[in-house]
């Protein structure tokens, strides 16, 4: 499960097609029963995400949501352009770092800015946290399909995350806030060992001297070990923690066993189940 997104139990499907459209389709479309409907749904949300987010240049929460909620919807290539179609929102959303200096220069770029929201939830303390469960989410799905792939550069991690991700942890507001944290620390523990390996490629512009690897590599596993001793114990039985180890292979290679693509089709499961009719 990665909780990238909470609706509460309280929301009607009404209430979220008017607040949450994209988000709306995309779950409608992924809860599908029949594998043919399911394939249908996901071509007309392709067709609506590119008209709205490539022709019309629109950029909201909602489109960012809907895009993350579509990867459980295509298992090709296009997993990578979708992904980097995500990221491309998040930059200008402006989530995962502060606003410039010179922000009046962004007015005219991004459409609606300046504008006052129509959704109650963008207008409540609350639009933080969501925000920032949509930026965690999408760092952790770009990690994995990158790494699966090799066809994207994954998401870069920075202060603002950190910082959304503390928010996360200490937040009340959804029961998975706190495994979804510890799911992101992990992820941030495999990106950072896969570019260990990576810097050890001899064709890298500026390899890795196997001494400087080892030291950043036991690094790493003291954070692991970290992060291990303070999972709850209600955690430790779940399938996302368990076993969770760095692990050497005979190339001093890094390997990280934890969330994968072969997985991604069951990280959907988020409260979605709870949208009443």
């Amino acid at each position: 499960m990665l909780a990238f997104t909470y609706i509460p139990p309280d929301v009607t499907a009404i209430q979220l097609r008017q607040w949450r459209p994209f988000l709306f389709r995309a779950i409608i479309a992924v809860v599908s029963p029949s594998a043919r409907q399911k394939m249908a749904r996901g071509k007309e949300l392709k067709r609506i995400l590119a008209q709205n987010a490539l022709i019309e240049n629109q950029s909201s929460l909602d489109l960012l949501l809907c895009l993350l909620f579509d990867q459980f919807l295509n298992k090709d290539g296009t997993l990578s352009r979708l992904m980097m179609l995500a990221i491309s929102l998040v930059d200008n959303l402006r989530l995962n770092k502060p606003l410039p200096v010179d922000v009046h220069m962004m007015g005219p770029l991004t459409p609606g800015f300046g504008k006052a929201s129509k959704d109650p939830v963008e207008n409540t303390g609350k639009r933080y946290l969501e925000s920032q469960r949509a930026v965690l989410g999408c760092f952790v799905l770009s990690s994995i399909i990158s790494s699966y792939y090799a066809q994207m550069d994954p998401m870069r991690w920075t202060s603002q995350m950190e910082e959304g991700l503390r928010a996360n942890t200490s937040s009340k507001e959804c029961p998975t806030d706190e495994a979804f944290s510890y799911q992101v620390r992990l992820q941030l523990l495999a990106q950072r060992a896969g570019q260990v390996r990576e810097n050890r490629e001899p064709n890298h512009q500026h390899p890795t001297t196997p001494f400087l690897s080892f030291m950043y590599l036991n690094a790493l596993r003291g954070q692991l070990q970290e992060l291990r001793g303070s999972l709850p114990p209600e955690l430790k039985t779940q399938g996302e923690f368990r076993g969770i180890r760095l692990r050497q292979n005979r190339q001093n290679l890094i390997k990280y066993s934890t969330l994968t693509h072969g997985r991604l089709k069951f990280l959907s499961r988020t409260h979605i189940t709870s949208i009443s009719a």
